[in-house]
């Protein structure tokens, strides 16, 4: 009786319907004659109340397609099993934070990114028997799955207590394969070597085996979960172990982001990713004409600038761009912080997301687009995808 089984192309059109009364507001609320009685406090009161409620019922509609994690864990269960037989290393699985929900579409996305760090934990990570012994550890491998709050974001950790990431041989590989140079390769913190594994075709195995080692190495775990409009990073310590974290919106309907303009295209930037806001001066900026490169001080940090014109321009611009007296958006990646020269800040908005599909669908950095309450559309970025695809002269 407390349950109600309901269709889901009949919720997905709820959230639409949702998403289109939104933007109708916003376009009554934005004509010139509704805006000058908005100046009234009785008229701008109502006009606010009728925002929140727009803004509740979005909410609601898209928490109708939240489903708990714990199907995304499930499966794993017998995986681990099958692994535990086949490997001949007992394992253990435990799971926490099972009755967090997040998008049923996700869920189903995030299964085989899962199995695949299972299956890597098991072959590559977890020692067998007697070695553990030896090093004073249990016979029996462990792994934890666990999935806890961050603001509008899930974050889903997967934890082994193996022999962790070999450092050096990520870097032999990496040296042998070309990404970085022997000189380069003493200097690297822990952070940017385990960023190495998630190289197209990067995989550290000896050999190709029924449960890895195919080639294919953490390449898909990043491209699916990125795919999500999530983040991927990698902890790691010798003989203690290796976590995964996974960062990934609650639902893929809407985006709670600031909309900007830069040049002649609007962008929405989630809020989330937003560390500061503020309006270059003169001594706020740093140029590196070796690199040509753009740094940004931020607070005690130097920050690299990347100009969106640029980074979407068919062709490179060898003059600096003019940073004085500009807008900038600071956003956090797990690489480090972006600095982002805007023309102008349109506004905080809860958009409607659609994906980018046909000839579109290759924009590189996007989300996807946000559908505008003025009824305009923007693009939203992938925070991540920015710091990625960052060309090294992009300044």
């Amino acid at each position: 009786t407390k349950f109600v089984r309901v269709r889901l192309d009949k919720v997905t059109n709820l959230m639409s319907l949702a998403g289109e009364i939104g933007r109708a507001l916003g376009t009554v609320l934005d004509l010139p004659a509704v805006r000058a009685e908005i100046e009234r406090e009785d008229v701008g009161a109502v006009a606010d109340r009728l925002e929140g409620l727009i803004r509740d019922l979005q909410d609601g509609s898209a928490s109708l397609r939240l489903v708990p994690i714990s199907n995304a864990f499930a499966p794993l269960n017998r995986a681990v099993r099958d692994l535990s037989m086949r490997t001949g290393k007992p394992l253990e699985l435990t799971t926490e934070g099972e009755d967090i929900e997040i998008d049923k579409l996700m869920v189903e996305a995030l299964t085989d990114p899962l199995i695949h760090l299972v299956r890597n934990a098991a072959d590559h990570g977890i020692e067998p028997p007697d070695v553990r012994a030896d090093m004073g550890k249990p016979k029996g491998g462990r792994l934890h799955l666990s999935a806890h709050h961050r603001g509008d974001h899930v974050m889903v950790l997967i934890q082994d207590d193996g022999r962790g990431l070999d450092r050096q041989g990520i870097l032999d590989k990496a040296i042998r394969q070309g990404l970085i140079t022997p000189e380069v390769s003493a200097e690297l913190p822990d952070r940017d070597v385990w960023e190495l594994v998630f190289k197209s075709g990067f995989s550290t195995a000896s050999g190709v085996s029924e449960i890895s080692g195919r080639g294919v190495g953490m390449e898909v775990v990043r491209s699916s979960i990125v795919a999500l409009g999530g983040t991927v990073r990698i902890q790691s310590e010798k003989g203690r172990g290796t976590t995964v974290q996974m960062i990934l919106p609650l639902t893929l309907a809407f985006l709670d982001g600031m909309v900007v303009r830069s040049g002649e295209v609007t962008y929405v930037i989630p809020i989330t990713s937003i560390a500061q806001v503020f309006r270059a001066e003169v001594k706020d900026v740093e140029r590196v004409e070796s690199e040509r490169m753009d740094l940004i001080h931020v607070g005690d940090e130097l920050v690299r600038g990347l100009c969106l014109q640029r980074f979407y321009a068919p062709e490179k611009h060898p003059e600096p761009v003019d940073w004085i007296g500009r807008l900038v958006v600071v956003v956090r990646t797990s690489r480090g912080m972006l600095a982002i020269p805007i023309d102008e800040l349109l506004g905080h908005e809860k958009v409607t997301m659609k994906p980018l599909t046909g000839p579109l669908g290759g924009i590189r950095a996007s989300a996807g687009c946000g559908l505008l309450r003025s009824g305009g559309v923007a693009i939203a970025l992938n925070c991540e995808y920015l710091n990625e695809q960052l060309p090294a002269d992009d300044a």
